[in-house]
């Protein structure tokens, strides 16, 4: 049976090296032959040794090195001066450029852009004294300095054919990057400069000699560069990449959460395992007994719920002490070595800890049959503290497997001979040998062992909560039918072991080609294509909705028309019209106030309830003192107002039923962290 885990690096363990173009040999490859290499050389200006946590460049090269470790490459930075970049990227020294580039029609005729790693807008800055220039028109006459390759320069060279006929441009001095101007403009050794505001905002940090005199641009989209030939693959994966890293990369920052702050974010965080009995992806869908558990319990706190999945189970007790998830749902035996580091719910379920053995071993009756031989589980695992203590008795040996190799995966071991025996709880044996045919059950080690769900002990609501939740529910209907689903039925428990899961496989449904075709044309994930698309038609092409949207993304007639797609029942043609939908949508959100991640959400909303409905949120949301600019908890809580009579006869769309559209954000966001995390980039 064939596994795919997917390791989320952080930067710290990335370990990037820095050399230079001349140290590295040209290669011009598109992403599989930089796969074969093993590296992925990023081109970047050269330092001047400040790494400052501020520092867009700085954040944007971090970046680069993580979308390298997700695709399982070695980041390499190669330092040249930014004139040299392009050079550089279409001679072969390096495979992208990542150096706050803004996109204009002079580089894109050079180099082909990602979508946006970020939008900023230019900004004129002069002293902290200079009452002179506060307008356009105030530059007439005055002499900036900025250089000449610099979108800066492209900006202020169209206002000088147009309106600023006696600007003057003047290069700087060779070594002189945006940060050096700046700082020579806050020391009155330069009149004024142009840069981003990004940039400009990390320098008013530490020179506060400088002040902004005015917005020269309002919406620069800034990008990753590749060469114009040979990158299409390299493009796509990146660009699947920044929409990854905009909707998810945010709960990868760890914080602790007991019930109340649980409540006030609106999210559970839930770490658990990809396995078949706690959760994993089949057609699309979320599955898993422990999934299903704690997905009602996320309903009854009202709050959404979020999945983490631990690279590995060793992972798993760090994970929720550095506190990047609230509790641990996992298939986790309370032990007495577990308690005293974690607190544990009141059981949920009971296991028998069973040792398995290949059916084609006729002779093992008892643990003393094994004397000699070897037994694999491993070290983090309960199985583990139950045999030490039979060890020295029953002369058994243990063999320890790596910590990211499931109870499953040893039980598809011992399943094909490859392993002489192992231990498992109970209920994930029911469900392998579904699948496994070629198991025996040896018998039970010892008593029964109650499972349940860990946390910090510094959890005591959350832990009373989830204790109270079980009480209630524990042997009702909805537990049982669970239980039934996932270790009763014979189809639901070979689903589960099988290996057409979508995380084992790859596969997420049988338009995953489309969903990649189009995403690639219109620079989004396509595996977000294939979370909104399950969440308009569950996948089925000929699906109509009660309005008359039609086919795969529910596209209606009107807009099908209006973006020129003959029929959207068709899945190519309605694939494409819905990507192209929310591309659409997503630019009506452009600016520098608006992340990423929340101009895509806002795209998602208008997608499902047009995009003045939308609009008029996030002026209520400004009205009532929320971040017009922030989706979650801000702009979606001024969309439920929106259902008001008394607020929607103010709104200049008026009355619709926002809870479906707020739902449908979060349920879509949901999906997507799953695909994006247990399928990967291509």
């Amino acid at each position: 049976m064939r596994r795919l885990f997917v390791v989320v690096a952080t930067l710290s363990l990335l370990l990037p090296l820095t050399a230079t173009a001349a140290d590295e040999p040209t290669s011009t490859a598109d992403l599989p032959g930089i796969t074969k290499s093993g590296v992925l050389r990023i081109l970047i200006p050269a330092s001047d040794g400040l790494q400052r946590a501020g520092n867009p460049n700085t954040a944007e090269q971090a970046l680069a090195a993580r979308f390298a470790a997700r695709l399982g490459l070695k980041p390499v930075f190669v330092e040249l001066q930014n004139h040299d970049l392009f050079d550089a990227l279409e001679a072969g020294q390096g495979d992208l450029v990542a150096a706050s580039l803004s996109i204009t029609p002079e580089r894109s005729q050079r180099v082909t852009f990602t979508r946006p790693v970020r939008t900023v807008k230019q900004q004129v800055v002069v002293g902290a004294k200079d009452d002179t220039v506060k307008a356009v028109a105030d530059l007439e006459g005055k002499t900036v300095v900025v250089r000449g390759s610099s979108a800066y320069a492209s900006t202020l060279n169209a206002l000088k054919k147009s309106t600023l006929k006696s600007l003057t441009l003047v290069e700087p001095e060779q070594g002189d990057d945006v940060y050096a101007l700046l700082q020579k403009v806050a020391r009155g050794e330069l009149p004024l400069t142009v840069a981003d505001n990004d940039i400009v905002r990390d320098v008013l940090t530490f020179e506060p000699e400088l002040k902004v005199a005015f917005d020269l641009t309002t919406s620069d989209p800034i990008a990753w560069a590749l060469r114009k030939k040979n990158s299409a693959q390299l493009k796509a994966a990146a660009d699947s990449f920044l929409v990854e890293n905009a909707l998810t990369g945010f709960k990868d920052k760890p914080y602790t959460a007991d019930l109340d702050e649980v409540k006030r974010r609106g999210v559970l965080r839930v770490l658990t395992r990809n396995t078949a009995t706690t959760y994993f992806l089949f057609r699309g869908e979320q599955l898993g007994f422990e999934y299903e558990l704690m997905r009602e319990f996320a309903k009854s706190l009202e709050v959404r719920l979020e999945v983490v999945v631990a690279p590995d189970r060793e992972s798993i007790g760090s994970f929720l002490t550095e506190g990047r998830a609230d509790v641990a749902a996992a298939g986790l035996t309370i032990t007495e070595e577990r308690k005293k580091t974690f607190a544990f719910t009141d059981p949920y379920s009971h296991v028998s800890e069973l040792l398995v053995v290949p059916a084609s071993d006729k002779t093992t009756r008892s643990l003393a049959d094994l004397k000699g031989k070897k037994i694999t589980v491993r070290r983090s695992s309960s199985y583990f503290e139950t045999l030490s203590k039979l060890k020295a008795e029953a002369g058994f040996e243990l063999d320890l497997a790596p910590e990211d190799v499931e109870t499953e995966d040893l039980l598809d071991g011992v399943n094909s001979g490859k392993c002489l025996a192992t231990v498992a709880d109970s209920n994930i044996v029911e469900v392998e040998q579904s699948y496994a045919k070629k198991l025996r059950v040896v018998g039970p080690l010892g008593d029964v062992r109650d499972l349940g769900w860990m946390l910090r002990p510094d959890q005591p609501k959350l832990q009373a909560a989830l204790n109270g939740w079980i009480k209630k529910n524990y042997q009702g209907l909805f537990y049982n039918m669970t239980v039934n689903k996932y270790f009763k039925s014979p189809r639901q428990m070979a689903e589960a072991a099988g290996d057409d899961r979508s995380d084992v496989d790859g596969h997420i449904s049988k338009w995953d080609d489309l969903a990649k075709k189009y995403g690639k044309t219109y620079e989004l994930d396509w595996r977000l294509a294939l979370a909104q698309m399950y969440q308009e038609s569950h996948f089925d092409p000929k699906a109509r909705s009660w309005v008359g949207a039609l086919g795969l993304m529910q596209v209606m007639p009107g807009t099908a028309k209006d973006l020129k797609v003959a029929d959207v029942t068709d899945p190519d043609q309605g694939v494409k019209a819905g990507v192209m939908l929310l591309q659409r949508y997503a630019k009506m959100f452009d600016g520098p106030e608006v992340k990423e991640k929340d101009r895509l959400r806002f795209a998602l909303a208008a997608y499902n309830c047009g995009p003045g409905h939308v609009f008029d949120a996030r002026r209520l949301a400004a009205d009532l003192k929320l971040d017009p600019n922030k989706w979650f908890k801000n702009v979606e809580k001024a969309m439920l107002e929106l259902m008001k009579p008394d607020v929607a006869k103010r709104a200049r769309h008026g009355y619709f039923r926002a809870t479906e559209s707020v739902n449908y954000v979060s349920e879509i966001q949901t999906r997507y962290d799953s695909y994006a995390r247990l399928v990967t980039l291509e």
